[in-house]
């Protein structure tokens, strides 16, 4: 899985169909946006979301891209985008660490079975990815190594001393 946020134009639109308006940045839980967080009939409560909330500068893409096996073709194997939402890039790492457990383990009730996690260099991607490594740092609140049997475990060579 990959995600990384791109840049759009901010507006604010209405869509009938879910009753609710986009283009305000929505509220976090857990590393997961609000779904339809901006649903009113009111008009003022629309003007005090304008004065309150943020209007969206990005959106963030999470894709998946299915590994190649003996029996699958490169067509079975293109990314596919699992989730976009808009943000205004106000978040941090351990926003990105729930919401990869989250996905975790939506995919694991699924069958699904997730490699790894993967962005460019920013911070707050590095960050979630130390936390979830326990790689030069430790969080005794959170502990996603010990006693999980879906690790992947690496037979490093002896002779690769610069690992050990």
């Amino acid at each position: 899985m990959c995600e990384d946020p791109t840049s759009v134009v901010s507006s604010v639109s209405y869509d009938t169909k879910t009753n609710s308006y986009s283009g305000f940045s929505p509220q976090l839980v857990n590393g997961l946006p609000i779904i339809n967080q901006f649903q009113t009939n009111n008009y003022n409560e629309l003007q005090q979301w304008f004065e309150d909330f943020d209007k969206s500068t990005l959106i963030n893409a999470n894709l998946v891209e299915p590994l190649l096996t003996n029996n699958s073709s490169s067509i079975h194997s293109r990314p596919y985008i699992i989730s976009a939402y808009e943000t205004n890039n106000k978040y941090i790492g351990i926003d990105v660490l729930r919401k990869w457990i989250y996905m975790y383990n939506e995919c694991k009730k699924r069958n699904i079975i997730v490699v790894g996690f993967a962005s460019d260099c920013e911070a707050r991607y590095l960050k979630a990815m130390q936390i979830s490594l326990d790689f030069f740092t430790h969080t005794p609140n959170i502990d996603l190594l010990s006693e999980n049997k879906n690790l992947f475990h690496i037979n490093i060579p002896p002779t690769w001393t610069f690992f050990l």
